[in-house]
């Protein structure tokens, strides 16, 4: 295994993952992850089907507790924080769940303001008018708002759930797989909304894809997950030259 040299140029981190480590019994799943992502970049995270990657972006998200090594963002260690304190910085994070994660009991516009009415107590009204402004800045019109989850094509849910993470102007955002199941053109302009939210909101990006053309649209940096391990980081134009032969394996088996 060529071992990964963490990238010391880029911008200061936002996020500085060491020593992280994750098991579910006798199943080691990180085994001591090292990585920086820097701030105001979006990085994409690479690796075969199992080797960790939700694990890891849960693990950062506070939603899995990892056994050993630590977690900063904004150089705070996250599991130093209180729950106050957690609570203020989650307010600064969105995410993009793989399946969506819509709840079909609600409509569009309450997936989308959800946040806002069960956590920051925004009147329904003035939420109902901040939801169909996230809709639009995503490609949907203010007829989908009453639209139920399920009445929606695979694409329109994809944006609702952009729309829904977007809603607070966070800081970070985090996507895993978010155009998983997508035919091309609608991975395009899934990309082209992500990389203009994260542009627009001057936001640091995590995201898991498995589709190598949509990393190159849509991140500054890759890294690749191998072995519980962080294999190779660098730039994403480097991924077709990185001098790695994990990396080469996985670049040619994805073509």
């Amino acid at each position: 295994m060529v071992p990964c040299v963490l990238n010391m140029n880029a911008s200061p981190a936002h996020i500085r993952i060491r020593g992280l480590k994750k098991s579910f019994g006798s199943q080691v799943v990180l085994s001591g992850v090292d990585l920086d992502i820097p701030r105001g970049e979006n990085l994409v995270l690479l690796g075969v089907s199992g080797s960790g990657k939700t694990v890891l972006m849960k693990c950062i998200l506070g939603l899995v507790s990892p056994d050993a090594g630590s977690i900063e963002i904004d150089a705070r260690d996250i599991s130093r924080l209180s729950r106050s304190e957690r609570s203020t910085l989650m307010r600064k994070i969105g995410v993009v769940f793989q399946n969506g994660a819509l709840f079909d009991s609600l409509p569009v516009w309450q997936n989308v303001a959800f946040a806002l009415l069960n956590s920051d107590g925004v009147r329904p009204r003035r939420a109902y008018e901040i939801a169909v402004e996230m809709l639009a800045s995503v490609g949907l019109g203010a007829d989908a708002a009453e639209l139920r989850p399920a009445e929606l094509s695979g694409g329109m849910q994809k944006r609702v759930a952009l729309a829904r993470a977007l809603v607070g102007e966070p800081e970070v955002l985090f996507l895993d797989s978010p155009t998983a199941g997508l035919d091309p053109i609608l991975t395009t302009i899934i990309d082209s909304l992500i990389s203009a939210s994260l542009a627009r909101l001057r936001a640091t990006g995590f995201t898991i894809t498995h589709d190598l053309e949509s990393a190159r649209r849509i991140a500054q940096r890759a890294a690749l997950l191998s072995e519980g391990r962080i294999v190779w980081e660098g730039p994403i134009e480097a991924l077709d030259r990185s001098g790695n032969p994990e990396v080469e394996r996985f670049v040619a088996a994805s073509r």
